[in-house]
């Protein structure tokens, strides 16, 4: 999420009236969650719904300045899970092959999810599209475009405490064919057109770059192969293994710019090809909400399985745990202080809180203060002051 750092001037007497010399923007509501422990895992639960205080209050008029309260709310929203269950998905982080199963990428991002997927609690409902389709059990032949093929559902419907069936849905079958993404994305994104909440996501966990589109108009002899390059080489399959990129590119902005859904993109790098690698940063620019560290890749990268649980978990902090809203959007021209517990957190994309991307109506707690906003008891405050010229 970016940082506004915009700071409106307030009006002189603003500030003195407020007796420390700050103008204050301030929304008051009372956030009492509860805390649980499911499957022995010590997590914040919100199976509870916060509890607020008396309602929103009328402004209060203190000389040329008001204060109006406006409730802060847990965020809630749609998210759709895009798992990529390709052949490559057998291997280990390193690329070895004939691993034993819990060395798999699969397996490690399937216990990452079991572990992380609770902490979204009754925040967030949430569904599955894994692909490609498993191998038809009948199959004499498996082709290329049997590998390749995608189901026009999701495998898991959009849900509240859908953790469960999503790992049982991950369990269900093991890695298998090529890497059909955009069909993939597709899919999810026509789940998420009717939701009810007005925050949609996708979350791309995938391990190479998109292909298995025949209709790419390219000599397969020429194209970025995602493959070994023998495979690009066949004179009727060889398509199917060549780089989707521009398609892919044109969807996730379609996605994200016209559909209003930000797209995620969790990535297993394969170190052997760099220009797969920069095309997963380029998925993640075109999807709405690269990763904005210095230093670091654009997508969400996961080297090995504790980077893999790190960034999981940043993206589940981004999407739910660690989002609020507010009841209504702030306009563009006032400033605005958030206090935790009474404590002024400030505006600060590492510890403290900032404003989302798509609207000033939503912000993030970030770091230390996401724990505590989300322990027992807390209270989250704003208030929103308006003062005459």
């Amino acid at each position: 999420m970016r940082l506004k750092n915009r700071r409106p001037q307030l009006h002189p007497s603003c500030a003195s009236a407020l007796g420390d010399g700050r103008a204050l923007i301030l929304v008051c509501s009372l956030l009492a969650f509860s805390c649980g422990a499911k499957t022995g895992l010590e997590i914040d639960d919100f199976d509870a719904p916060p509890v607020f205080d008396a309602g929103v209050d009328a402004p209060t008029d203190s000389g040329p300045c008001s204060i109006e309260r406006i409730p802060i709310q847990p965020a809630r929203g749609d998210v759709v899970w895009v798992l990529d269950r390709s052949g490559s998905m057998r291997l280990g982080f390193d690329g070895s092959e004939n691993l034993p199963r819990p060395f798999w990428r699969w397996t490690i991002l399937r216990q990452a999810m079991a572990s992380l997927l609770p902490l979204l609690g009754e925040r967030m409902r949430s569904g599955a599209k894994i692909y490609p389709n498993p191998p038809p059990p009948d199959a004499v032949e498996i082709t290329a475009e049997v590998a390749c093929q995608t189901s026009p559902q999701l495998d898991v419907p959009i849900a509240l405490n859908s953790a469960s069936t999503i790992l049982r849905a991950i369990d269900a079958h093991d890695p298998f064919g090529g890497t059909p993404t955009v069909e993939a994305i597709l899919v999810a994104r026509e789940a998420l057109r009717n939701s009810r909440e007005g925050r949609r996501f996708i979350v791309v966990a995938t391990d190479g770059g998109p292909n298995c589109n025949p209709r790419l108009r390219v000599d397969p002899r020429r194209c970025v192969c995602t493959n070994v390059p023998e495979a690009c080489q066949h004179p009727t399959e060889g398509i199917y293994s060549c780089l989707d990129d521009p398609r892919t590119l044109e969807v996730l902005r379609e996605t994200h710019e016209t559909w209003g859904i930000p797209v995620f993109i969790i990535g297993i790098p394969d170190e052997s090809r760099p220009d797969l690698i920069d095309f997963l940063d380029r998925m993640a620019v075109a999807g709405g909400r690269p990763r904005n560290v210095p230093g670091q890749r654009r997508f969400f990268s996961a080297s090995n399985e504790g980077e893999l649980r790190e960034v999981l978990r940043e993206v589940i902090e981004a999407i739910g745990r660690c989002a609020f809203t507010l009841e209504r959007a702030v306009e563009e021209d006032v400033a605005v202080e958030v206090h935790l517990n009474d404590q002024v957190l400030v505006e600060d994309p590492v510890n403290g809180w900032m404003w989302s991307e798509s609207s000033r109506q939503e912000i993030e707690l970030t770091g230390p203060a996401c724990e505590r906003a989300n322990r027992q008891g807390s209270r989250l405050e704003a208030w929103i002051q308006r003062c005459r010229d």
